[in-house]
């Protein structure tokens, strides 16, 4: 991706690095909000069912 972006989008090398890092830093806080909210409500798998229900949703262009 970070080639990509340098070639065909004209981005930085910079902005290329910062956009490439976005993704391992978010993961950070949402592993710990989820990890939190499984020992909050003791049920993890309905909460994942959720999630990915919740996503299929968005992403379908449905508004919400």
């Amino acid at each position: 991706m970070p080639r990509f972006l340098q070639v065909e989008r004209g981005f930085a090398g910079t902005s290329v690095g910062f956009i490439s890092s976005l993704v391992p830093w978010a993961s950070i806080p949402g592993a710990l909000i989820l990890a939190r909210l499984s020992d909050k409500y003791k049920t993890t798998k309905k909460f994942i069912y959720f999630l990915v229900h919740y996503r299929l949703l968005h992403h379908s262009g449905l508004p919400l």
